[in-house]
């Protein structure tokens, strides 16, 4: 029998959640360009670049519009139809499809399209961390907060699937408080909902 290597040990899935309608920017923020590729495409290259499988792109709003950005892209994309009901139910959702593709996943990686400054390299800390510390969740740092990236053990698996509504991965964060490990990522308070944040960015980079 072949070896599956979606069965590497302790290999995270990563779930990038992408199904929202970007109110605040007016326009689908997924598909906003910086150097020359949309923020969607850029974060699922960033998950991809890791080795780590499945990567799970949950889609929403744009779901045909992320379809084609992503097409040729090693993904599993899934849908979620009510995403306008907020962030809990395209973590279900994704979370959903990454057990049902492998029931042992030990863990799961939330990301996000719009912190433009992710890499590999800090997806791979959260799992350095977690190996190192016995913490069942390790976060991001930045700013006064704890946020995505963000890594969680399967042992909090159910805590993610009982999220409800508006509800995201921060709330699961601050409900484990001192439990949660972190991995410090200043740049991860620049992030892109407005179209100020946007043009701030590109003017920064000499877009």
């Amino acid at each position: 029998m072949a070896h599956d290597h979606q069965h590497n040990s302790g290999e995270p899935a990563i779930i990038l959640l992408a199904a929202g309608n970007s109110s605040r920017m007016g326009e689908p923020k997924q598909l906003l360009e910086i150097g020359g590729k949309s923020l969607v495409y850029r974060a699922a290259e960033t998950a991809l670049q890791t080795g780590w499988h499945p990567v799970i792109v949950v889609t929403g709003a744009y779901h045909g519009e992320i379809e084609k950005v992503l097409a040729g892209l090693e993904l599993d994309l899934v849908n979620n139809p009510g995403w306008h009901s907020g962030m809990a139910g395209s973590i279900k959702t994704g979370l959903n499809r990454a057990l049902k593709i492998d029931p042992t996943l030990e863990a799961a990686v939330l990301m996000v399209c719009d912190q433009p400054h992710v890499t590999p390299t800090l997806l791979q800390q959260l799992l350095l961390t977690r190996r190192v510390s016995d913490a069942p969740v390790v976060a991001s740092a930045y700013g006064e907060t704890l946020g995505t990236p963000a890594l969680f053990d399967r042992a909090v698996f159910p805590q993610l699937l009982a999220l409800e509504g508006e509800a995201g991965a921060k709330k699961l964060i601050r409900a484990l408080g001192s439990r949660v490990a972190q991995v410090d990522f200043p740049q991860g308070e620049i992030d892109i909902d407005t179209p100020a944040d946007y043009t701030n960015f590109r003017q920064q980079h000499n877009e």
